[in-house]
């Protein structure tokens, strides 16, 4: 039976961004199917009938969870797209802002990895695809004007969103793995030329080796 929504007689300040942050940990602790309601609202500090309150149930604080956190990536994403101008400064300034989140935000990282790349059958029923390809489509926007404007090769652009999409998830999982390593300011620029220019030798004209 779904739990009755009622009203919290006290609700106090920064209720909800303390259950989001206990529940965020514990999904990445333990998964969600192993986390209990009642472990999320010991380590929140709150009863059972707030969570109730505010998300309905674990399954619905699991969907706010990952939604939020999608979103906010794509209003980044949107931001970056407003505020640089050529697509190199578009991507650096996209990449830095990706590695600096996945700093500040590592839990909510795991949480967003493991939700997308885990069985689907450890989560609620819910519709993965729809935010992603939301993403994807600012991600294959940036690289179309760039192709549009003469700054890059005219290549697939599924393809080159899969190879940026890679280059930056493996510096992210790095800092996942890692996050006492200290980060490197112009690491988002390296990244970026190497995508860029890519990693073959030059060739002399007319060597096809």
């Amino acid at each position: 039976m779904r739990p009755t929504r009622r009203k919290p007689s006290l609700p106090e300040a920064g209720v909800p961004e303390r259950i989001v942050s206990a529940a965020t940990g514990l999904f990445c602790e333990k998964g969600y199917a192993a986390t209990s309601v009642a472990e999320i609202v010991a380590r929140a500090g709150v009863t059972k009938p707030v969570l109730y309150y505010y998300y309905g149930n674990k399954a619905g604080l699991f969907r706010h969870l990952f939604v939020r956190h999608l979103e906010s990536f794509r209003e980044m994403l949107e931001r970056v797209m407003a505020e640089a101008k050529t697509t190199r400064e578009r991507l650096v300034l996209l990449t830095r802002e990706q590695l600096s989140y996945g700093r500040r935000h590592f839990q909510e990282m795991r949480f967003i990895l493991g939700t997308v790349l885990g069985p689907r059958r450890d989560f609620p029923r819910m519709k993965l695809e729809e935010p992603h390809q939301i993403n994807r489509r600012l991600f294959a926007r940036l690289f179309s004007e760039g192709m549009a404007s003469g700054e890059l090769r005219r290549l697939d652009i599924d393809e080159v969103c899969a190879a940026y999409m890679g280059v930056v998830l493996l510096a992210s999982l790095r800092q996942i793995h890692q996050p006492a390593r200290a980060p490197q300011a112009d690491l988002a620029e390296r990244l970026v030329d190497i995508l860029l220019s890519g990693v073959g030798r030059e060739r002399p004209e007319g060597d096809d080796r």
